[in-house]
């Protein structure tokens, strides 16, 4: 009771969840000569980039642009297969021409 009246108090809390990728970043794979990568995996790996790239670019009904693309924001599953990771500094274009700041 506040003043007479009936409160209700609401806790909300917000938590963000990822994929698990134990590969760990493609910054490992080129920076390190012992853990090189064949051909065969190279050629997946930059293939799935470009495919999420377009993905971001197109696939969304607006275009998201990344601004920070760079090896260690390439994450490597078990599979290693890539994922585009670190959208801090990534903007949102939408109809108007205008950008909205998005992180996650």
């Amino acid at each position: 009771m506040f003043e007479g009246k009936q409160v209700t108090a609401v806790s909300l809390r917000t938590a963000l969840c990822f994929e698990y990728v134990s590969n760990g970043s493609l910054h490992k794979y080129i920076s390190d000569q012992k853990t090189g990568l064949n051909w065969h995996t190279r050629y997946r790996i930059i293939k799935g980039i470009c495919e999420g790239l377009k993905y971001l670019r197109e696939g969304l009904g607006y275009p998201v642009m990344h601004f920070d693309l760079k090896p260690d924001n390439i994450l490597l599953d078990n599979k290693m297969m890539p994922k585009i990771a670190d959208f801090g500094l990534s903007k949102l274009f939408g109809e108007e021409n205008t950008t909205r700041a998005m992180s996650a």
